[in-house]
């Protein structure tokens, strides 16, 4: 199956039967950048037909996953920023962090939003629940792991008490980790 929706897809979700992806934007120059963002899609394979979410350009979508609600949350690897997007297509910035922000990771239940910092070598988990629509999020200051080598063990991973019932994740860092 091909699908064609814009220069360089890049984020990609699979949501029931529907695949949601998100675009890099127009060709990248050396450093990457682009002049212009991507936007977002949903294909549906059954109708063969694309859909614009967000109406305006993004960014340079890597992380996708979605909210639980309908909407989206997406990074933008340059720039670093973290964006929600509404059912509707609207999107707001939640957080900035620094360039690098790739794949992202959501458990909708407890609110808690993953974050790979790939150009600081580090994974983080921030608590979204004070409230998605405010963009106000903070970082979970127990749960930051950081890479510290080809030896590091998972051992060398801290996780906080609010973690600690998200066992499927932490036996998948372990065994990510020890290979």
């Amino acid at each position: 199956m091909d699908v064609e929706v814009e220069p360089l897809p890049n984020g990609l979700l699979v949501d029931g039967t529907k695949f949601v992806i998100g675009g890099w934007g127009s060709a990248p120059k050396a450093d990457f950048t682009n002049d212009t963002p991507g936007h977002i899609f949903v294909y549906d394979p059954a109708t063969k037909t694309k859909t614009l979410v967000t109406k305006k350009p993004i960014g340079n979508i890597d992380g996708l996953e979605s909210d639980g609600n309908g909407g989206y949350l997406a990074t933008d690897y340059i720039k670093g920023k973290l964006y929600h997007v509404t059912p509707t297509g609207d999107f707001k910035e939640v957080r900035t962090f620094k360039p690098g922000t790739a794949d992202i990771g959501y458990v909708p239940a407890s609110k808690i939003l993953l974050v790979p910092h790939m150009n600081e070598s580090q994974v983080a988990a921030y608590d979204l629940s004070a409230d998605l629509t405010t963009g106000i999020a903070t970082r979970h200051p127990s749960v930051v792991l950081k890479s510290s080598g080809e030896n590091a063990k998972a051992r060398d991973f801290a996780f906080g008490p609010k973690l600690s019932r998200l066992d499927p994740f932490r036996l998948v860092l372990s065994v990510t980790r020890r290979v």
